[in-house]
């Protein structure tokens, strides 16, 4: 399957070509994307159908198949577009560690609905068997909130905050990794306490001498 995105930043898979002197509806393809996050979270993905997505979108099944060619795809598309890959593009600067991680921990949580959470779980079931869905989920929805620890993290390493031995990269991955596995794999709540406890752990991991 060839799943390609515009650049390594893109939000959406790059689309095919369209037949000469054809010019696609624009709102059709709102639609189908609409009809597709609103079918994820009502039924999951195995009950999401293009099927289903063509009765709900108004349109016909084979140019949901012409636009994004399998279900895998146009749902990496549908949830990337749906605003959950987006990301803060300005980091925090409280001037400390804690109050920078607080704030990210803070911003990512809130975006952390239910309706967001199902989202992900069908995200789950596509990236488990396709390696170049999985790249670009990682690239849109993982990558971006690395990125921003990691600056978190270099900003308390410049002024002395954190243990020169530590590896950022590492624990740059700690927070999102713990909040996707108590979403979608422990299903407990994103409570205060919680983050506050992911926070004081990132920060007792990077003052180790």
């Amino acid at each position: 399957m060839d799943a390609q995105v515009q650049d390594p930043g893109a939000s959406r898979i790059a689309e095919p070509p369209g037949r000469p002197g054809r010019r696609r509806d624009p709102s059709v393809d709102d639609r189908v994307i609409e009809a597709t996050l609103e079918l994820l979270v009502a039924g999951g993905f195995e009950a999401m159908t293009m099927e289903a997505v063509a009765t709900r979108a108004g349109t016909g099944k084979a140019g949901i198949y012409r636009r994004w060619g399998t279900k895998q795809v146009l749902v990496v598309d549908a949830v990337l577009r749906s605003g959950l890959g987006a990301s803060d593009s300005v980091v925090p600067d409280s001037g400390t560690l804690r109050g920078d991680l607080t704030a990210i921990v803070g911003s990512e949580t809130a975006k952390a609905t239910r309706q967001k959470t199902r989202l992900l779980e069908g995200l789950l079931v596509v990236i488990r068997e396709d390696p170049q869905l999985r790249a670009v989920v990682t690239n849109a929805l993982i990558e971006p909130r690395v990125a921003a620890i990691r600056t978190a993290l270099d900003r308390a390493h410049d002024r002395g905050e954190m243990s020169s031995s530590v590896d950022r990269e590492t624990l740059a991955a700690v927070l999102p990794s713990m909040l996707f596995y108590r979403l979608l794999v422990s299903r407990e709540p994103v409570t205060r306490v919680w983050q506050h406890e992911i926070v004081d752990g990132i920060i007792a991991w990077a003052q180790r001498r």
